[in-house]
């Protein structure tokens, strides 16, 4: 398995190329549960906006995806305007985990603004899907 980070963000300028300053945040699998403000819920899509590879054939078949759903927060960082930094959410609570929805609420999340959701997020969501069934 390999650890693959971005090591720098060069941008042509016309006449020189500058080195960027950058952040790099990492995301869960689709899947993992996540946190962020008063929403719990869980990744539903990770779109692909840049990918690098030796094998150019692979690339080839890679489509660009976008995030689908309304954006619901707003990045910290300075963002590419081709990599948004947006994933789709599937909202399972949206008051910290005090009850869950009837219906989930689909969002798309910039990253920078979601983590893990804690132990006892989990735990509570568990606790409510529990008694909800």
């Amino acid at each position: 398995m390999f650890d693959l980070k971005i090591v720098s963000v060069l941008y042509n300028t016309g006449s020189s190329i500058l080195k960027l300053k950058f952040k790099q945040i990492s995301v869960s699998d689709a899947g993992s549960f996540v946190a962020f403000d008063n929403y719990f819920g869980r990744i539903s899509k990770i779109p692909n906006y840049c990918c690098a590879s030796a094998d150019p054939e692979a690339l080839s078949k890679v489509k660009k995806g976008e995030a689908m759903f309304k954006k619901i927060s707003v990045c910290k960082y300075r963002m590419f305007e081709e990599m948004p930094g947006f994933v789709d959410v599937e909202c399972l609570s949206t008051d910290g985990v005090n009850s869950i929805l009837e219906a989930p609420l689909f969002v798309s999340a910039c990253v920078c603004q979601i983590k893990e959701p804690s132990e006892d997020q989990t735990q509570m969501y568990e606790i409510l899907q529990q008694s909800a069934t």
